[in-house]
């Protein structure tokens, strides 16, 4: 029995979807840990394109179980819209395939009121304006709405008063409007309702194959990111066993996800950002922008100081290194390997949770580029960037991805 952790190494938008789809081939249960719709995992196979947001990226395979962890905030509105529109395209119910945690905690509209109003500010951190941050505080400040509250509406409606009395005294939105609601999206969600927990520590028992799939990047970490612009959830190793409430028994994989190049979604420092043709470039050929918010994303030269920084706080055993085709066409590429700080210092270690991020400078390597590299043997400045990660981040490349579909992949 093997379990595997995918997990992103940087600001999100690895190409998750794609790398995860192509390891669940032998999976028999794929479990989602923590965050919500602000997620994007695009998979592309046989010609056709599945964006998921809020379901595991399993679901496209028949027969695989799909487990929506505690750790999770749900839109059911998302969710509802994201099955409907699944279980058209496979040609098949899904529903019998999900699970969805007991603890997963429901965004409601208030949330989304509130996070709309801070956005509006002079401070804004760069949201998707889902409501996300503020569930995740309600949810600390223990007033949220769990998933489990649908099956009890007394219990449901109680906390919907302390909930509005705690964030919206001031919304349109009445307990009751809201409560309504609920009660009709309960008639499908409780059926679903499983115990996560207990479900993957059986499976384990029992020799499933299982695949535990992170969300976002482990540079947006709410503990270990580049504070305060990070999501509001633990994408670390540790935070995906937290969020499905289970503990590591030493057999895991950990696969970290990896672009050939760094992008960056919304504010926060960027030390390799490129703000050139050669940014343009990478943006256009590798179709970048947001499959959440449909925003341009910000692009840069591959960072080895963050991913150090990502690869020492995930443990991950391997690397699946993606988008190498969107290099494919540069004479020359660079790669950062230290910065120069602040005060003119230079350093190879990422600044803890990335204070004075913003002032460093990068540092870098100039390599020889590939030039059309498509599939077959690799090309030897191809090798010679990926010996290069592996001696500086001391983890091996084990994944090459040189394409959006499930096709398009090499093992090392």
């Amino acid at each position: 029995m093997t379990t595997i952790i995918a997990l992103g190494l940087q600001w999100g938008d690895e190409g998750k979807g794609k790398v995860i789809d192509y390891l669940c081939e032998k999976a028999q249960m794929v479990v989602r840990a923590c965050g919500g719709a602000n997620a994007g995992h695009s998979i592309h196979t046989d010609g056709r394109k599945y964006v998921l947001h809020l379901i595991p990226s399993g679901i496209v395979h028949e027969g695989v179980r799909c487990l929506l962890g505690s750790g999770m905030v749900i839109s059911l509105s998302s969710l509802e819209k994201e099955i409907a529109g699944l279980t058209e395209a496979l040609g098949r119910n899904i529903n019998e395939s999900i699970g969805i945690s007991h603890g997963a905690h429901i965004i409601l509209p208030w949330h989304s009121e509130l996070e709309q109003m801070r956005e509006s500010s002079s401070k804004p951190v760069g949201s998707t304006l889902r409501g996300i941050g503020p569930a995740y505080e309600t949810r600390a400040s223990r007033f949220g709405i769990t998933a489990g509250m649908l099956a009890h509406p007394d219990m449901l409606r109680k906390n919907l008063e302390i909930l509005r009395g705690s964030i919206a005294p001031d919304s349109t939105v009445s307990v009751d409007m809201i409560f309504d609601e609920l009660m009709n999206y309960a008639a499908w969600v409780v059926p679903m309702l499983a115990d996560v927990s207990l479900e993957v520590f059986n499976a384990r028992k029992n020799g499933v194959e299982i695949l535990f799939e992170g969300a976002q990047g482990i540079l947006l970490d709410v503990f270990h990111g580049t504070f305060p612009y990070v999501t509001s959830s633990n994408t670390v190793t540790g935070g995906i066993y937290a969020g499905i409430g289970v503990g590591p028994n030493g057999d895991e994989k950990i696969i970290g996800i990896v672009k050939a190049y760094t992008t960056r979604v919304g504010l926060g420092p960027f030390p390799t950002e490129l703000f050139d043709a050669t940014g343009e470039k990478i943006r256009d050929v590798g179709k970048e922008f947001g499959a959440t918010t449909g925003r341009p994303r910000r692009c840069g030269w591959l960072d080895l100081v963050a991913l150090r920084y990502a690869v020492r706080l995930s443990g991950v055993t391997s690397i699946a290194l993606t988008k190498v085709d969107v290099l494919n066409d540069f004479e020359e590429i660079m790669i950062c390997d230290s910065y120069i700080d602040g005060e003119g210092h230079e350093i190879s270690e990422f600044p803890p949770s990335g204070i004075g991020l913003e002032n460093c400078k990068p540092i870098y390597t100039k390599l020889k580029g590939w030039k059309s590299f498509s599939s077959g043997a690799l090309p030897l400045p191809l090798i010679d960037y990926i010996r290069l990660i592996e001696e500086r981040c001391d983890v091996e490349v084990s994944i090459i991805s040189m394409g959006p579909d499930r096709r398009d992949t090499i093992e090392l």
